[in-house]
């Protein structure tokens, strides 16, 4: 009976995934690489593609819109929350993404799966 219970398990959570789809801005320092700093969003729970496309350079910062998609285990404003402060303002080491100055949110997330 454990392995029905097992097959049981499998396919409730395949019928529970939900894949989202967000976009927004990213403001990042110059001197950074868009790459390194897609590489660490990347590593937060949940996130599974990010793709990006530079809208604008400065002297000091450049633009970039993001889309990025993720499996939602929690609520969105939560989630929301929990991306901000992970990637802005979490200062104990190793947290917070270098180069990376604000996140931008600027349409609600869509349900794509």
């Amino acid at each position: 009976m454990k392995e029905f219970e097992s097959i049981k398990d499998i396919i409730k959570e395949a019928t529970d995934y939900e894949l989202w789809q967000v976009h927004c801005k990213f403001v990042i320092d110059r001197g950074f690489n868009i790459t390194d700093i897609l590489e660490n969003f990347r590593a937060i729970q949940g996130i599974t593609v990010v793709t990006s496309q530079r809208l604008s350079r400065s002297a000091d910062r450049e633009i970039y819109l993001i889309k990025f998609k993720f499996v939602k285990s929690i609520p969105w404003k939560e989630y929301f929350k929990f991306i901000k402060h992970i990637a802005l303002f979490d200062l104990r080491p190793g947290k917070k993404i270098p180069g990376l100055k604000n996140i931008i949110f600027f349409k609600s997330p869509e349900q794509i799966l």
